[in-house]
């Protein structure tokens, strides 16, 4: 069974390519972290490398993969919603799922993860187990 979070800006709008550049975000401030510390913060706070797959068609997908035994995959990917209240018009959310394989440990850096982008996008986080939390000003 796969578990899914779900972040929702507040301009209704997101591409992967902003989903990817706050994962870069992210990766560099807990590199600074770690320099601050002097400690390979990194290598625990961020253990993935980033892949976007080339036949998906829109391309709107990235996995989240590691070597690590303790953590596995975090696909990150576009979806898009009918807005509410108006007639047709869209809305594009940011889509965190765990796999059936992903661990436990996955699903705490995923977390993370989302809290962190909610936050910079200033948006709504639908968590994994259906709780929301806001980052509005």
């Amino acid at each position: 069974m796969s578990l899914h979070s779900y972040i929702r800006p507040p301009n209704g709008s997101v591409t992967i390519n902003e989903a990817r550049k706050l994962i870069d975000n992210y990766q560099q401030s807990v590199r600074k972290t770690g320099e601050q510390l002097n400690y390979p913060y990194n290598e625990r706070a961020f253990p993935y490398t980033i892949h976007q797959p080339d036949n998906q068609g829109n391309g709107d997908l990235l996995y989240l993969s590691s070597e690590d035994p303790d953590y596995h995959l975090i696909k990150i990917g576009i979806g898009e919603e009918p807005m509410k209240g108006m007639n047709g018009s869209l809305s594009s959310y940011i889509e965190i799922s765990l796999e059936r394989h992903s661990t436990f440990a996955d699903k705490g850096k995923a977390n993370e993860l989302a809290k962190y982008m909610a936050k910079k996008l200033q948006g709504e986080l639908q968590l994994f187990n259906g709780r929301k939390m806001h980052f509005h000003n």
